[in-house]
């Protein structure tokens, strides 16, 4: 009896040392393919909301953008929340008959694109900083992605792009938001081109060239693809079903913004790898 249990424990003790050598294994396992492994991608959204002003629908960039997906067989249905002069507190408080905040808790959006007031960012970028923050709340809540639409400097003011893009850049490691290099590409445009019409008359908005531009933008960021290729005229259907141009620009001024917009896209990606992050 005494030889049995002495064997009983014996084995026992063996078991266990083997369930730990077991364990220890399968953990080392796990970490090196937790380590080695490439994230999974996060899926492409299939329905997004622009959240901004006249930057947003001068020429109606989000259709614009759909209408590029669409020419590249990608359906990305995109609606707008805007109001002219609109600042993202007035998104917030509901000013201006805006109903933002229903909006992104009612739709079930995939993604949602905020654009500040032009000169807020640089003006007060507190608030702008601020405000970002409160919408992602909302934003995630509706489990969504948030997207920051970061703006260009007004023409003949070149050297604001830098604040805008810090403030921008600071939302978005503070809040987790991702963003939409828009006014970087403006920048590249305009110094590789110093007299490409990006701006309207007005020296603020955009041209019909500058929302191809940033549309493409836009496309790269939201569907992972290269904008090269795109079509230079961009129908989309009108309330009444008919197919109608959206924009139209010239071969070669979409050629160029195609290019310039894959290769801000393709740097600014490597730079936010390289700090460490993606967004």
């Amino acid at each position: 009896m005494r030889n049995n249990r002495s064997l009983l424990q014996l084995a026992k003790g063996r078991y266990g040392v083997l369930c730990l050598a077991l364990l220890v294994l399968l953990s080392s396992l796990t970490l090196y393919a937790l380590c080695g492994q490439e994230p999974e991608p996060e899926a492409i959204p299939g329905k997004v909301l622009f959240v901004g002003n006249s930057y947003t629908y001068y020429h109606e960039l989000p259709l614009v953008v759909s209408a590029m997906a669409r020419a590249d067989s990608n359906d990305l249905v995109c609606d707008m929340s805007d109001a002219g002069g609109a600042t993202l507190e007035d998104h917030l408080k509901g000013k201006k008959r805006l109903n933002t905040l229903e909006m992104i808790q009612a739709a079930k959006y995939d993604a949602v694109v905020l654009q500040d007031q032009s000169l807020r960012p640089i003006r007060n970028p507190e608030r702008t900083v601020r405000d970002v923050g409160l919408l992602c709340e909302s934003i995630r809540k509706a489990k969504a992605t948030p997207y920051l639409f970061l703006t260009w400097a007004r023409k003949g003011q070149p050297e604001k792009q830098r604040i805008l893009t810090q403030t921008y850049m600071r939302a978005a490691r503070k809040h987790g938001a991702r963003v939409v290099p828009v006014g970087m590409a403006w920048q590249r445009a305009l110094k590789e081109r110093p007299d490409i019409p990006l701006h309207d008359e007005d020296g603020s908005h955009p041209s019909q060239l500058g929302t191809y531009l940033s549309a493409c933008v836009f496309f790269a960021a939201l569907t992972r693809q290269s904008p090269v290729g795109l079509p230079n005229e961009l129908r989309a259907r009108d309330a009444s079903g008919r197919t109608v141009v959206q924009l139209r620009v010239s071969k070669e001024d979409a050629e160029f913004c195609q290019h310039v917009a894959e290769k801000t896209w393709k740097t600014f990606t490597s730079q936010q790898k390289r700090s460490g992050s993606d967004r």
